[in-house]
């Protein structure tokens, strides 16, 4: 098993994929899913309605915009360049998964389980995503959060030199949670985020939007 490490004890698992044991297949994505270490490339499934399971897999550049997926269970899956947009996918099981560089506006995500997941170089714009709970850690490395929602269980749910300006937080719980390379200028429901780590220049950004958000009129100090 190899891991991602991101210092201080904390690290994810990569998805446990073993490429010899992969088998190219164009079965659509549609319907009853049962994909087990498989290999699916360019494939259009965009507007399909699915549910059941992935596992053991690599899907490369599939298009699975407007899809209406759930309830899914991901488990050790490798998604890259793939679209998401506009999907809505609920509710979604994902161990040791990882998103990358995927087009992902709009996207609609409610996770009931999510460990070792990990997105990387995905625009999030507009998205919304919903955590019921994590276990291990969650990683958004290089992500943009544009008018984006992200709620409910975000303990240890890391953010890498990630854009959350315009990103609203709707927190359940925030322990652990960590913004300290990020740049949260802009970013709303700060007080949601209990627990969370940001650093001395993030707490005066993070101070003038908790005041706006209070009501409170900030002027320049004379």
């Amino acid at each position: 098993m190899q891991f991602r490490d991101f210092g201080e004890k904390r690290a994810i698992r990569q998805p446990g994929i073993d490429p010899d044991e992969l088998t190219e297949t164009a079965d659509p994505l549609d319907g009853e899913l049962d994909v087990a270490a498989a290999s699916i490339a360019q494939t259009g499934a965009a507007g399909t309605t699915a549910d059941g399971t992935i596992s053991g897999s690599v899907l490369r550049a599939v298009d699975l915009s407007e899809s209406r997926w759930g309830p899914l269970e991901l488990t050790d899956v490798s998604v890259r360049g793939a679209d998401v947009s506009n999907a809505e996918w609920a509710p979604v099981t994902a161990r040791r998964v990882e998103f990358v560089s995927c087009r992902a506006t709009g996207w609609r995500l409610s996770l009931a389980l999510a460990g070792d997941l990990y997105v990387a170089d995905t625009r999030l714009d507009y998205a919304v995503v919903r955590f019921d709970r994590t276990k291990g850690f969650v990683v958004f490395e290089g992500c943009s959060f544009g008018r984006a929602q992200l709620g409910g269980d975000l303990r240890n749910v890391l953010f890498v030199d990630c854009e959350l300006d315009g990103v609203e937080f709707v927190a359940t719980a925030a322990a652990g949670c960590d913004l300290t390379g990020s740049r949260i200028a802009g970013a709303r429901g700060l007080h949601s985020l209990r627990g969370a780590r940001i650093t001395s220049d993030q707490a005066a950004v993070a101070g003038t939007q908790l005041a706006h958000e209070a009501g409170l009129q900030v002027t320049a100090g004379e």
